[in-house]
């Protein structure tokens, strides 16, 4: 789990949508599986770190912030939590450039804070000083 969980997806049956197709407009984000009914107290603390951390260091447009809970995200929901390895129903999940960097209690990401690794890893992202 965490940073260490970069792996490429397979293709599902004929006639649906490949996870591949499905995250591969978001490989140049960061992308965050978020719910706006987070049945755990952990997840709605990790949720609200993530949000305010990309929010104040991350430039707008580089990060998406997806409703687990909207229909229309299903298809993404579920590659997000196949790549993640975790079960369906964790919150939230963070990728970046389709590399899971953290889900559920997100210690990982806060690691990434307290040692100063996470400029590092999101360079690219970062908003311009």
């Amino acid at each position: 789990r965490g940073t260490s969980l970069c792996r490429r997806l397979g293709h599902g049956p004929e006639g649906k949508m490949a996870d591949d197709d499905v995250l591969a407009p978001y490989k140049e984000k960061c992308l965050v599986l978020v719910t706006e009914k987070p049945s755990n107290e952990l997840w709605l603390v990790a949720q609200r770190k993530i949000k305010t951390q990309l929010e104040s260091k991350l430039d707008k447009n580089s990060y998406i912030l997806v409703d687990g809970v909207e229909e229309a995200n299903r298809p993404l929901r579920a590659a997000i939590w196949k790549l993640a390895g975790c079960k369906a129903g964790t919150y939230p999940v963070l990728l970046l450039f389709n590399e899971v960097i953290d889900y559920g209690q997100c210690e990982d990401f806060q690691f990434l804070l307290d040692s100063g690794e996470f400029d590092p890893k999101f360079k690219s992202l970062l908003k311009a000083q």
